[in-house]
């Protein structure tokens, strides 16, 4: 049985290959809402896209899997987390934690950075209620990426696509969050 983390510090935050990172390991046509998945990688090459405008093409991008809790704070400026833990044999054997998406980037952001580069950072984490976020900048990213909406998966041959409503950039240099730019390819 394996020990339930009982802080930030001890959540296991693991480095994935891409496609279960981005959970691409199964041929689906729809988004997969019961993955539950969560980890980090570097993306050669992605796509953020939405259906209203041209795709940003991002290189070499560190990518994070995360997922929000149901239940949300007031504070419009951050979100929860919610890692669920599995701690048994039986698939009801498991454990949900929650932590605020600022503290989790504060504390396991600089441990990715520090064995990889990226100067870009994207944040595959759904937003359904299109909160403006101000995630705290860390030592070794210029930019983050986030998105409004939901955030779906897809890989079409070579291609990484994450799709959401709208995408935002916010440059850590100047603390300004615009929004970005983004279409489905066809």
């Amino acid at each position: 049985m394996l020990a339930v983390p009982r802080s930030l510090a001890e959540l296991a935050f693991p480095q994935r290959e891409l496609c279960e990172l981005l959970h691409l390991s199964e041929d689906r046509d729809l988004p997969d809402t019961e993955n539950y998945g969560f980890g980090w990688g570097v993306v050669p090459r992605i796509e953020l896209c939405t259906d209203e405008t041209e795709a940003i093409v991002l290189e070499g991008a560190l990518v994070l899997a995360l997922h929000r809790a149901e239940q949300q704070p007031v504070d419009a400026l951050d979100l929860d987390l919610e890692f669920d833990i599995d701690y048994g044999p039986d698939p009801e054997d498991y454990v949900a934690i929650i932590a605020p998406l600022g503290a989790f980037v504060a504390h396991h952001l600089p441990r990715v950075l520090a064995r990889v580069s990226a100067s870009e950072v994207v944040f595959a984490l759904c937003n359904p209620d299109h909160r403006l976020l101000e995630i705290p900048a860390v030592q070794g990213a210029q930019r983050y990426w986030w998105a409004e909406g939901n955030v779906d998966s897809w890989r079409d041959g070579d291609r990484y696509l994450l799709t959401a409503r709208r995408w935002h950039r916010q440059a850590l240099l100047s603390a300004s969050t615009e929004t970005g730019t983004a279409k489905r390819p066809k």
